[in-house]
Formats: structure tokens, C-alpha cells, sequence
């Protein structure tokens, strides 16, 4: 008979004399001075009874006597194992969950053991789970539930550093979008497979555009049709991801991983898209760079709360985004340490561009080129290695690490952009690159826009609204800036978007500061003083570059989105041509594909927003349809 695999732990670990096992056992199999395998009653060594078993192995395990313990199911509720300040042992827990449970209140219930008040230090924990794809149900619904908590992931001032666990979290909108988009595909295999997968599908399932792809990418979709059908998958109701994540642990492990990988291949298309839309929420997102400083005669206050006397603040930062040669060399000796061959991956180093920089062709004998570094990004746990496309963080000498992007993408354009440089040639033009980042944009000395051009500069100062937020909440919502943003028709709309930010910094008296605010522009921080202080608003300054608003039409129609808040009620149009708020118009003239849809018919304008750039635009609301749109005066007539 095989050993137990308790025991098996137990004995790596040290035996039962420095492992503390908390468990609903009796009695395990131990080695004695021979050699040989017997029964052990548990409390034979403690010298009590087995009712108090776990209490006993508990207080060995927090007086220092043990600095292993195991806890199993029956010991997940009622223990406290936490770095308490009131007993010996107060080294900083790691917590190893081997068996995520299917419950996530479970799963808290266990990692609470570790994590109580009057610690010390908070634990460190390792969530271990198998590479199959329905193992992710798991890690999903653990996520979830921990992301509910917010303390111990994200969005607490104390919890600054915490991991973000939104990659584990699939059972989301985009997610069910996902699995929607998956199940219409594999319901119907005949009619899916006339039409070639997209290149983010190939990707995942390892389909090469060859003569072979129509035939694999049939073969695939008919036996992704027959195992979703095999575990009980309705192709007809559209169930949930939780329920989809369940039924897929019933596939066998190759046609789950394709099925699961495909449907992950949607997901990460999706969550890009709605990204690039302005549609995604990040969350809290961290502002990062190699120096973080409040700028001087910061932070200031710009109202206080009767109520709470608690003031509004307003923090300036200085970002230095910039990377220095022996910065570089770091963190290039860092990552050599960390790969499994002690080396850097042949990809990873140093490239310098085979053009030079844009307004920069002129200096030296060749111009001034861009260099990069490059670092592998480590790979996805539930990714297939055979067809997994590795994707590399893009380090520059002034402004940091960019974008993530694979090797391909990266060197190779029309013609090939970047060639692979050695250190030693890359460390004079890097200080260069960095030095010249302090002063000047990426443009060099001779810029148009001279000083004002911020393109490449190693240090952006950023805006922070923070304290008493929540009390002047409405203010802060009207007079953030406008973003573009795709509409589901194809056109672009301008929101309002809020980024809710935390960052860790230096303070004037020079100690670190760790902040969570609301992140303003320079003009939403003037508009915002002058709304608070009864002010009229600063006008807006021409800006020195005509913004791009071309692909709203020459009349300049956009939808405005409903959760972006609207502008201020002060900002009163003048009665022009019969135009006014509450007045019935009709809408003429607009150019776009969408704005043409609108020709023609008729609505009621609900009120000016003046902050809509360039001139301001009338917020209508058009009849029988929802939501309303954002158009200029010139496209409206009074009725």
C-alpha cells in the first residue's frame, strides 16, 4: 500500500516534531528507529487528550516549537495562526492553499486563519491550482469573493502593494460576452467553420494559416461541439461561466485546455477592445515611475467638509518615468537570475532602432535613435507551451516601461524596425536618451511646440484629488475631462471618465506617503477651485495643436453616455436661433454614417454643455430613441 500523502508531507518536512498538524485525524503512519512504517496515536507525544489534539499542535505551532503546520478542513474555522505581537512566534506567515475548495467562503474561512487582527505582519499566500482549464472555476469564484473584500486586493489605502486578482476573475460581463460568442460557434460547427478563425483564435488553439486551416479548424469545432454536448452544455440556453467552468471539468484534459484556452482567446480580445473603447473599468489603477515626489507648496486644500471637518485635497506629482544604463543593468541581472538557465532568453536585452527619431533625423552623423530594452513576461499558468506566443515589456531610457507586445510586433514592420544591440554599445546612447529625457520632449531641441510638448519627457506632473472625496462627490463628477469613446455603432462618443488612482510617493519632508484619490487634469483642477469657491470658471485656452475631431463629422454629432456625469448647471446658452433648454428641434446636416442616421428627426434639448470641446454642443434628447446626443447648434432647428 502507498503511504499516505499527509504523511509523505510530514516526513519531508521534518516529522511530527516540527510539523504541527491540525487535522480531524487520530493517528498517522510514522517510521520508527528501524525503518519501519507504524500506527502513531497524534496526542502520544503531546501528552493530552484527543479532544484537545489540534489546540495542543496549535500552541506548539505559535510558541515557536513548530514552524510548520498543516491545517486540513476540519481545523479551516475557530484557529488562529496569525503573527499575534502577544506569542513567540511572530515571523511572517506564508499561507500555501494546495486544494482551492469549491466554496469561496471557504476558502476565506482558511486563509482568515492566517490573516487576523493584532498581527504583526500580514501573511503572503500561494494559491496552487492544476494548468487544466476547469481548474479556473476555482481560482474564478476565490477571486471574486476576494475582490468583494477590497482590503486584502486592491483599492485600500493599506493595501497599496496587494495583488490585483482580476486576471483569475473570468465569471464577469466580458466573460459571459465570451462564453455567449463561444457557444453560438459551437452550436452550429457546419455553418462556424465556412468562416476562418480570427488570428487571436489561431493563436490559442495553434492553427497556422496554411492549406491546412479550414480542415484543422473543422476538426476542431466538430469535436468541441460533441465534449461540450458530452458534459451536459445546452447550446440552445446560454447558462453562466460558473456553470460553463463546472460542466468543462468533465471533458478530458486536452479538449478542456482547447476549449477553455479558445474561449480565454475571446475574453482577452473583448476586455481589448472595451479597453480601447473607454468601456472597461481598471479599477484602482497604480501610477508608477522610478521617482514618485509631491511637487513643492503641495498638498493643498481646497475645501473642507462642515459636517466632518475633514479637508479636500489637492496633491501635485512629479512622475520620473525615466530609466537609467545602471537601472537597466539591474533589472537585465535580475531577470538573468530569475530564468531557469541563470541567463537572459536570447530575446531579451537591449535594441536600437534602424530609423532615427522624428524631428531628430539631423543630429550627428545619422540622427538620434530609439533604444529599448526587452524582458520576457512570464507565462500564463493555464497557457499551452506548444502554442503560446511570449510577450515582452518594452523598457525605454526616458519614459519607462511601455507597452507589452510580442518579439514580431515589435521588430518587425513593413521593414524590420529594431536590431539587437550589446550592452556595452547601448550604454552611451542610453545615458544620452535618458539625460536628454530631463529637458526636452523626443522631438530634440528644434520642436515646434518648444516647452509645451510633453511627447517623451521623463517627467509628467499628475493631478490628485484626495480626503474628503466622498462629500463632494457630484462637483468632482462634473468637472472632469471628456474622452473619446468608441460607440457600439462604430462612432465615436465623448464621456466623461473617472480614474479612481493610488500611488506611493514622496512627500516634501521627504517621507513616503501612500495616497488614493480621483485623478484630475490641470484645467479640471481650475474648474474644479472655481466650482467650489463660487468662482466663475477660467475659459478654456485655445490649445496650440487643433484637436482631432474629424471622425465625429463635420457636424460634429456624439452620443453622450449616461454615466459620465453631465456639466455644470451654470452653463447657460444664450437663446441663439430659437435654441434654448426644453426647446423641440429637428437634426439636419450631420456627415457620419451614424450622425446620418439621425437627419431628420426631431427631440427636445435637455441643456448646453459648454464644456464640450471646441464651441460647446446642445445635449438632445432624441424622440423614441434612449440616451441622448451631443450636437452642435448648426446642425439644429428650432421647430
Amino acid at each position: 500500500m502507498p503511504s499516505s500523502p499527509l504523511d509523505n508531507i510530514i516526513h519531508e518536512l521534518g516529522g511530527p516534531d516540527a510539523v504541527a498538524e491540525l487535522t480531524g485525524r487520530k493517528g498517522r503512519l510514522v517510521r520508527d528507529e528501524e525503518g519501519r512504517t507504524v500506527y502513531k496515536r497524534r496526542n502520544v507525544d503531546l501528552g493530552c487528550s484527543m479532544e484537545r489534539i489540534n489546540l495542543a499542535e496549535k500552541q506548539a505551532f505559535m510558541d515557536g516549537r513548530k514552524l510548520v503546520a498543516i491545517i486540513s478542513e476540519a481545523a479551516s474555522s475557530g484557529i488562529s495562526l496569525q503573527a499575534d505581537r502577544r506569542v513567540p512566534n511572530t515571523r511572517k506567515r506564508l499561507h500555501i492553499t494546495l486544494e482551492l475548495p469549491w466554496s469561496a467562503d471557504q476558502c476565506i474561512q482558511q486563509c482568515g486563519r492566517t490573516h487576523r487582527s493584532n498581527q504583526i505582519h500580514g501573511p503572503e499566500y500561494q494559491l496552487f491550482m492544476t494548468a487544466c482549464g476547469g481548474e479556473r472555476r476555482f481560482a474564478s469564484t476565490v477571486a471574486k469573493r476576494l475582490q468583494q473584500l477590497g482590503a486584502i486586493t486592491k483599492g485600500d489605502r493599506r493595501a497599496a502593494d496587494a495583488s490585483d486578482l482580476s486576471m483569475f476573475d473570468v465569471d464577469t460581463k466580458w466573460g459571459k460576452k465570451a462564453y455567449d460568442e463561444l457557444i453560438e460557434l459551437l452550436s452550429n460547427p457546419l455553418f462556424s467553420s465556412t468562416r476562418p478563425p480570427p488570428p487571436y483564435v489561431r493563436r490559442a488553439l495553434g492553427l497556422k494559416a496554411n492549406d491546412e486551416l479550414h480542415a484543422r479548424w473543422k476538426e476542431y469545432l466538430d469535436d468541441a461541439e460533441e465534449a461540450v454536448a458530452s458534459v451536459g452544455i445546452n447550446t440552445d440556453d446560454k447558462g453562466s461561466v460558473k456553470g460553463f467552468l463546472n460542466r468543462l471539468l468533465g471533458m478530458c484534459v486536452k479538449m478542456q485546455n482547447k476549449v477553455f484556452d479558445h474561449f480565454m482567446a475571446i475574453l482577452e480580445e473583448k476586455v481589448r477592445v472595451a479597453k480601447q473603447n473607454g468601456e472597461f473599468d481598471d479599477g484602482v489603477v497604480d501610477i508608477r515611475g522610478e521617482s514618485v515626489k509631491v511637487a513643492a507648496n503641495f498638498p493643498r486644500e481646497m475645501k473642507k467638509d462642515p459636517i466632518s471637518g475633514v479637508p479636500l485635497l489637492h496633491f501635485k506629482l512629479d512622475v520620473d518615468r525615466g530609466l537609467s544604463f545602471k537601472r537597466a543593468m539591474e533589472m537585465l541581472d535580475e531577470k538573468a537570475k530569475s530564468n531557469e538557465t541563470g541567463k537572459l532568453y536570447p530575446r531579451e536585452g537591449f535594441y536600437v532602432s534602424k530609423r532615427p527619431l522624428i524631428g531628430r533625423e539631423k543630429e550627428g552623423a545619422n540622427g538620434v535613435k530609439a533604444l529599448a530594452f526587452l524582458i520576457q513576461r512570464p507565462m500564463s499558468a493555464f497557457a499551452v507551451p506548444s502554442t503560446y506566443i511570449h510577450t515582452y515589456g518594452i523598457h525605454r531610457p526616458n519614459t519607462g516601461l511601455g507597452a507589452t507586445d510580442s518579439f514580431e510586433s515589435f521588430t518587425e514592420g513593413i521593414t524590420p524596425r529594431f536590431s539587437k544591440l550589446t550592452p556595452e554599445a547601448a550604454k552611451d546612447k542610453w545615458e544620452a536618451l535618458y539625460r536628454d529625457g530631463l529637458r526636452m520632449c523626443s522631438h530634440g531641441p528644434n520642436c515646434k511646440h518648444g516647452s509645451r510638448c510633453t511627447v517623451g519627457k521623463r517627467v509628467q506632473q499628475q493631478h490628485l484629488i484626495c480626503g474628503a472625496v466622498i462629500p463632494f462627490w457630484a462637483v468632482i463628477k462634473e468637472h472632469l475631462e471628456y474622452q473619446k469613446k468608441g460607440g457600439r455603432d462604430g462612432s465615436l462618443q465623448m464621456v466623461k471618465v473617472m480614474r479612481i488612482v493610488r500611488v506611493r510617493c514622496v512627500g516634501a519632508d521627504g517621507r513616503e506617503q501612500r495616497l488614493v484619490g480621483v485623478e484630475i487634469s490641470d484645467k479640471g483642477v481650475a474648474k474644479l477651485d472655481a466650482a467650489l469657491n463660487n468662482q466663475p470658471a477660467p475659459q478654456d485656452v485655445k490649445p496650440d495643436v487643433k484637436p482631432d475631431l474629424h471622425q465625429l463629422g463635420r457636424g460634429g454629432a456624439s452620443s453622450s453616455s449616461s454615466h459620465g456625469g453631465g456639466a455644470s448647471s451654470s452653463d447657460v446658452k444664450p437663446d441663439v436661433r430659437g435654441l434654448r433648454v426644453g426647446a423641440h428641434v429637428k437634426v439636419h446636416g450631420l456627415a457620419t454614417d451614424a450622425g446620418k442616421k439621425l437627419n431628420g428627426k426631431s427631440g427636445k434639448i435637455e441643456r448646453w454643455d459648454a464644456a464640450m470641446q471646441p464651441s460647446g454642443r446642445w445635449i438632445v434628447r432624441i424622440n423614441g430613441q434612449q440616451g441622448t446626443n451631443a450636437l452642435q447648434a448648426k446642425n439644429l432647428g428650432a421647430l
